[in-house]
């Protein structure tokens, strides 16, 4: 590597956020503050989860680098939960975290539901949300044979819900594969605040 690609590549990393996805370097702006809102949200639900029950869990936030197949490709998701802790090897990880968890962001939308979708799917990720805060829902996606399909979408009834003649049933709570009944997730607690 010449010297100038070098201090290039030193610049790109100190301003974006970028990961390598089938060898292409995808960059991402900074977040915007209800980006980080919502992700201390559900950080905070699985901390306190895991604390309270004391357990080796470890919940990351936006720096874990997660290494899948071989070479340099890597992802960063926005929360990454392990179950061991003795998986993680100072920023990064080689193996599939137990849950992850991506903030839709208009500028990565397409990304995380199909490109990251497929890698977290190929790479054995059990469980996958994506959060939509604009429109207040969470996409659960379970790993069916190494791919990720969606199970459940999670959101809140729209203000004029009459469930008299409206069919369709809101789910406000549910769970997680990987705490299962143990852990109620709650929409409320989601969005709090957005």
């Amino acid at each position: 590597m010449t010297r100038e690609r070098a201090r290039e590549k030193f610049i790109d990393y100190q301003k974006l956020k970028i990961e390598f996805i089938h060898e292409r370097k995808e960059y991402m702006a900074p977040a915007a503050s209800w980006h980080n809102r919502n992700g201390y949200n559900i950080q905070a639900i699985f901390i306190n989860y895991i604390e309270s029950k004391q357990l080796p869990h470890i919940v990351f936030a936006d720096s874990l680098r997660v290494y899948y197949n071989s070479g340099n490709n890597y992802v960063m998701p926005d929360i990454a939960i392990v179950a061991d802790p003795s998986e993680v090897q100072n920023d990064r990880i080689h193996t599939a975290p137990d849950l992850v968890i991506e903030i839709l962001s208009p500028s990565t939308r397409e990304t995380d539901m199909a490109e990251k979708s497929d890698v977290y799917g190929l790479f054995g990720v059990p469980e996958y949300w994506t959060v939509n805060v604009k429109e207040k829902t969470v996409t659960v996606w379970k790993n069916v044979g190494n791919q990720l399909k969606i199970t459940k979408v999670y959101e809140f009834p729209p203000k004029d819900y009459d469930p008299d003649i409206d069919d369709h049933i809101y789910q406000t709570k549910f769970h997680t594969l990987l705490f299962g009944d143990n852990l109620t997730i709650d929409l409320n607690d989601v969005f709090r605040g957005l």
